[in-house]
């Protein structure tokens, strides 16, 4: 069997390394500057890495306390606790972040519209991501998406 690889074009290289790059960066503000490595902290995440997983795959079907805290078998006031003291924010705070961060990665690509990105991330429209967005981000998805494409040659 003889297998073709196509040589990527310099551009399509460079385009991924900043995608990746981005990706890496935008990963990196999920847990806080002043996070504290200690053994119980460690040990927490662990504990809480089943919720954290849990978020993660649920970006689009919204994901509720009740089912996070029964995920990793702990009591809903114990799990928020034991979130906000090992990673800074609360559990939906963490969840709204990670939103963000997916938009940010599909912002990049100027076929995707925001409309299709709010679908995607399970907001009921446009403007409840754009406002969602703002508040935490800083900016509007369209004043991102104008100057992260701007970064790139």
């Amino acid at each position: 069997l003889i297998s073709l690889q196509l040589k990527p074009k310099p551009n399509e290289i460079h385009a991924n390394i900043l995608f990746q790059k981005n990706k890496l960066m935008l990963l990196e503000t999920i847990i806080p500057k002043d996070f504290d490595f200690e053994m119980d902290s460690i040990q927490g995440i662990q504990k809480l890495l089943p919720a954290i997983n849990l978020m993660k795959r649920s970006l689009k079907n919204k994901v509720g306390i009740i089912e996070l805290a029964d995920c990793v078998h702990l009591e809903r006031n114990y799990f928020s606790t034991l979130f906000k003291k090992v990673l800074g924010v609360t559990p939906i705070n963490y969840y709204h972040q990670l939103r963000c961060i997916s938009a940010q990665l599909l912002l990049q690509d100027r076929a995707v519209t925001i409309e299709a990105i709010a679908q995607e991330l399970g907001y009921v429209d446009a403007f409840h991501f754009s406002k969602s967005f703002k508040r935490i981000i800083g900016v509007s998805p369209s004043e991102f998406r104008k100057s992260s494409l701007l970064n790139i040659p």
